[in-house]
């Protein structure tokens, strides 16, 4: 199996152990969608477009979008940034281009949504919301006191 399949299998069997917690815990929060790190859904991945916010008009591409959320991440005030993934199967291992897909990411920080989006240009988002905490749901990496996390999604 080459690295991106490796790095593949480590993202699928990460995704599956999310999924069986998050149906071991007692929560009245939404059923929650995985949530990896920027890294674990990026390195290996060998489209060029298409599995993050593949809608995005004039697709700058996996990488360009990678080196935009590390840029972001490495801010003072940002606190924590993972992705939501929406579709991850086993058999994306038997495709030459395989792999997840995911439409929307988490950010936490105290920046305005206005200051958000400006970060990321031509990339836009569809979508900032601030997450209410009371529907984080406990499988969810922990909310740090007092940061807001926003809801960043791409139709």
């Amino acid at each position: 199996m080459d690295s991106d399949k490796t790095r593949l299998r480590a993202l699928i069997d990460q995704i599956e152990s999310w999924v069986e917690r998050a149906e071991q815990t007692q929560s009245d929060a939404p059923y929650p969608t995985p949530l990896v790190s920027i890294d674990d859904f990026f390195i290996g991945n060998p489209n060029t477009s298409g599995a993050f916010a593949a809608n995005l008009e004039n697709h700058p591409g996996e990488d360009a979008i990678y080196h935009r959320l590390q840029m972001i991440s490495a801010r003072a005030d940002v606190y924590g940034i993972w992705v939501g993934v929406i579709q991850a199967y086993p058999e994306a291992l038997d495709e030459s281009d395989g792999w997840a897909y995911s439409d929307h990411l988490y950010i936490a920080t105290h920046a305005h949504p206005d200051e958000i989006a400006a970060w990321f240009e031509e990339y836009y988002p569809d979508e900032i919301n601030l997450v209410d905490l009371a529907e984080w749901h406990p499988v969810y990496p922990l909310a740090i006191a007092d940061v807001p996390i926003y809801f960043i999604f791409w139709d």
